[in-house]
C-alpha cells in the first residue's frame, strides 16, 4: 500500500510539470521534486544510534533570481534504532524550505543548496521536529533534472528522554521543471 502511494504522488509530480512549468527557458515557476533518502547508517555525527530511509516529496516555486520555496512532505519508511530491535516505521513530517539553484552558464548542469524544516503529523512513537541543510547536483533533461545529493538532518524529538540526533543524508530523485 505505501509503496502504491508513493508511486501514485510521484507519478503527479511527474505529470504536473508539464502543466506547471513554463517553456522557453523560464526560470520563474512551480516545480515538483521526488527523492529517496537514507540518514544516519554509521554516518552519525553525535553518536546517535537511529538511521533512516526514507522520500520526499515537494512542490515549490522557483523566482528568477533562482531562489526558491518549497513544501516537503516527508515519509519515513525504515526509521530504526541500530543498537535494538525498536523501529519506528511511516512517520510522517510536513516543513517548508527554501533553496538557492546555480546553473552554470553555457551547460546542463546546476547545484541546489537547500534548507528546510519539517514536523511530525502525527502523534506517533517518536515526535520530533527536523532541520536539514543539502546540496544537490543535476543535470537538466528536457523539464527533468535528476539528481543526486549529500547533506545532514538534525531530528530534535520533543520528548526530553530522547536525545537530539545529528545525522548524515545522502540522497537521489528528480525535479520536474
Amino acid at each position: 500500500m505505501e509503496k502504491t502511494g508513493f508511486l501514485l504522488v510521484f507519478l503527479f509530480f511527474v505529470l504536473s510539470g508539464n502543466v506547471f512549468g513554463q517553456e522557453n527557458g523560464a526560470l520563474k515557476h512551480f516545480y515538483g521534486s521526488s527523492e529517496a533518502y537514507a540518514a544516519g547508517l554509521g554516518m552519525n555525527l553525535n553518536n546517535s544510534d537511529f538511521g533512516i530511509f526514507g522520500y520526499d516529496v515537494s512542490i515549490g516555486y522557483a523566482f528568477d533570481s533562482g531562489i526558491s520555496l518549497f513544501c516537503p512532505v516527508d515519509l519515513q519508511v525504515g526509521m530504526y534504532n541500530t543498537k535494538s530491535t525498536k523501529n519506528y516505521n511511516n512517520q510522517g513530517t510536513i516543513g517548508i524550505g527554501a533553496g538557492y539553484m546555480y546553473k552554470f552558464k553555457e551547460s546542463y548542469e546546476m547545484l541546489e543548496f537547500r534548507l528546510s524544516g519539517a514536523s511530525t503529523m502525527a502523534d506517533r512513537d517518536i515526535n520530533y521536529f527536523s532541520t536539514g541543510f543539502s546540496i544537490r547536483y543535476g543535470i537538466k533533461v528536457g523539464h527533468i533534472s535528476p539528481f543526486t545529493g549529500v547533506g545532514v538532518m538534525y531530528l530534535s524529538p520533543y520528548d526530553s528522554a530522547v536525545k537530539d540526533k545529528a545525522m548524515l543524508c545522502v540522497s537521489f530523485g528528480v525535479r520536474i521543471l
